[in-house]
C-alpha cells in the first residue's frame, strides 16, 4: 500500500486492525529513526506596511526550518536591508503571513499563554554594518508541529509592530 501523505517526523509505528474485531489490532510495525529531515529549505517572505512605513520597503528575509528525530528542530532566519547594528526581535507564529501578519506566537505547551521563552521559538537577529543578520535556534527537546507556519520579526523599539514575515510552509 502506498499514500501520498508525508509522515510526520515523530511517527514511530504502523498498526494493522482487524475490521471484523471491533478494530482490535493485530500487527504492529516499528519504523525506523529516521535523520531525515522533513523539510529544510528557504520559503518567502512579506515585507510588512510597518517595516514601509519605517523606510525598510526594500528589506528582504529567508529562513530554514530542519526537523529530526534524533537532533529536534534547527530554524534559521536571515534579515536584509533593515538598520544597521540593531537587534530585532522574532518570534515563530501560528499563522501563514496572508494571516494576520502570522497571527499569535507558536507555543510548546499550547496551554501555556503567557509569554516565555521557554515556551515559545524566539530568534532575536542582530545586523551588521550593512543591515543583515543571522540567527539561528535549536530546541532538541521539541520537535516543532505543523502549525510553526511562520517567522515575524518586531521593530525593535516596539514589538507590536511587525516588520518581516517568513512563511516556514510551502
Amino acid at each position: 500500500l502506498r499514500s501520498v501523505h508525508i509522515a510526520r517526523v515523530d511517527a514511530r509505528s504502523i498498526v494493522v486492525h482487524d475490521p471484523e474485531a471491533d478494530d482490535t489490532p493485530m500487527a504492529c510495525v516499528d519504523l525506523p529513526p529516521s535523520k531525515e529531515l522533513v523539510e529544510s529549505r528557504e520559503t518567502g517572505f512579506t515585507v510588512l506596511q510597518s517595516a514601509i512605513d519605517d523606510g525598510f520597503a526594500s528589506a528582504s528575509a529567508s529562513a530554514t526550518v530542519e526537523r529530526s528525530l534524533s537532533e529536534g528542530t534547527t530554524i534559521g532566519l536571515r534579515v536584509f536591508g533593515l538598520a544597521p547594528a540593531t537587534t530585532y526581535p522574532a518570534y515563530v507564529r501560528y499563522s501563514d503571513c496572508a494571516v494576520a501578519e502570522g497571527g499569535e506566537r507558536y507555543r510548546i505547551d499550547r496551554d501555556v499563554m503567557e509569554p516565555r521563552e521557554s515556551n515559545e521559538l524566539w530568534l532575536p537577529v542582530s545586523t551588521g554594518g550593512d543591515g543583515s543578520g543571522m540567527a539561528e535556534l535549536t530546541v532538541t527537546e521539541h520537535i516543532t508541529r505543523a502549525d510553526a507556519r511562520s517567522i515575524v520579526v518586531h521593530d525593535p523599539g516596539d514589538e507590536q509592530r511587525r516588520y518581516l514575515c517568513i512563511d516556514l510552509a510551502p
